[in-house]
């Protein structure tokens, strides 16, 4: 597949095809190594706003 056929396909098309399958997955695997961090970091800054809630309501 050359760039000018990839451009033209449909996502439905698109994955189903080996190629396709190789690339959506290769894509999914970076966007999970890409947001494991700012999801770390927003479990983090909820943990922060619950205890600033709770010192603030004199809870602890």
């Amino acid at each position: 597949m050359n760039e000018s056929e990839g451009s033209h396909m449909s996502y439905s098309q698109l994955k189903s095809t080996p190629e396709g399958k190789a690339a959506m997955k290769e894509v999914e695997e970076m966007i999970a190594k890409a947001t494991k961090p700012l999801i770390s970091r927003i479990a983090n800054l909820e943990s922060e706003v619950v205890a600033l809630r709770d010192h603030l309501d004199g809870k602890d």
